[in-house]
């Protein structure tokens, strides 16, 4: 959260819910651009912590602030933090959207020359990697949000003279990938697994719904969104 209010929280929309005056809810709208190839980019908001004081709760503040969301933009797209929050927000309407899975790479000859990168490398990359593929564009602020986020967890963004990859976490021997891109993305991975001591690696991948072991990595109550899209991250 710290990390948050220092690269992102300037640049985004904060939306409250009053109660005799007193904040009861809250939740930030972090800016982003649909991008398609041969269409015009559209704007989107992603809802990031939604939250409701426990004196407040059950007084309807958490639906007050996703309609406010709404009216915003047409396209507004938030990730559940569990199944529960999941199962609370399809109960309001909110669609899945989103759908990625798991893929697990294989263990190829790692590099000797990579470092981590921070958040603007990381941007100025992933723009000219996806520039021929619908993707989801965060600005350089939330990037560098990013790369705190994934270094507090325990992983981190990794570059090479020809590939970028995110980590997320390192569990159960197995490192985690939330993106990875460039000629050399395979061996990159290979050498941050090493680095981490894990002998497996999973990259989270965009696909269609109807795709084998897909699930939604978020839900919508608006305008539906192209698929596969490339999101690259959730913010849970």
């Amino acid at each position: 959260m710290r990390a948050f209010f220092a690269y992102v929280f300037p640049f985004c929309d904060t939306l409250v819910s009053l109660e005799n005056g007193v904040i009861a809810a809250m939740a930030a709208l972090i800016p982003c651009d649909v991008c398609v190839p041969g269409e015009a980019d559209t704007p989107a908001l992603y809802l990031y912590s939604l939250t409701t004081h426990p004196d407040f709760r059950g007084r309807g503040h958490a639906k007050r602030l996703l309609a406010a969301a709404q009216e915003k933009c047409s396209r507004v797209f938030l990730h559940a933090a569990d199944e529960s929050l999941f199962q609370m927000y399809a109960a309001l309407g909110w669609k899945s959207a989103m759908y990625a899975r798991y893929e697990e790479l294989t263990l190829s000859p790692p590099l000797d020359a990579y470092e981590k990168a921070d958040g603007d490398t990381y941007f100025r990359l992933r723009e000219e990697a996806f520039k021929n593929k619908p993707y989801v564009r965060w600005n350089p602020s939330t990037c560098r949000f990013l790369c705190a986020m994934l270094t507090s967890y325990g992983g981190g963004l990794y570059v090479s003279k020809n590939a970028a990859l995110a980590v997320t976490e390192s569990k159960n021997n197995c490192l985690y990938v939330a993106e990875a891109f460039g000629d050399q993305a395979l061996p990159l991975a290979a050498a941050v697994a090493r680095e981490y001591g894990c002998r497996q690696i999973k990259l989270l991948s965009p696909c269609g719904a109807d795709a084998a072991n897909a699930f939604p990595m978020a839900q919508t109550a608006g305008e539906d969104f192209p698929s596969p899209l490339q999101l690259s991250f959730d913010f849970s």
